[in-house]
């Protein structure tokens, strides 16, 4: 007898008075998988970022078609690989020397601005 209840069981769901029975109820799964390139579409988007910083939207394609990949995929990549390319942020000698003097304390960390009174 429980065995049968068990399996009439219901949950309700978020979107309104709808009711999914607990067996066709399933968790959701990733929402994307990623994927890696192979060295052939490496090779491929490496030349082309060479000789193009952007992609635009005929290259896109013909990379897209050549590669074997899709058009959102090749943009992702050109995107993070203009973010990789980019020089580290690094202070500036005269900033990080500020900064070591407001660490021993030696002035206040405001420097020379006057405090209003």
């Amino acid at each position: 007898m429980e065995q049968a209840m068990k399996s009439n069981l219901f949950v309700m769901e978020n979107k309104g008075s709808n009711f999914i029975p607990i067996r066709d109820f399933k968790k959701p799964g990733p929402k994307y998988t990623r994927k890696n390139f192979s060295p052939d579409q490496i090779e491929g988007l490496e030349a082309a970022f060479s000789e193009h910083r952007f992609v635009k939207k005929d290259l896109r394609r013909e990379l897209a078609r050549k590669l074997n990949l899709s058009e959102r995929s090749i943009s992702y990549w050109f995107q993070n690989k203009r973010a990789r390319s980019k020089p580290p942020i690094t202070m500036s000698s005269e900033a990080a020397r500020s900064a070591t003097s407001h660490k021993d304390g030696d002035s206040s960390p405001l420097g020379s601005f006057p405090l209003a009174t």
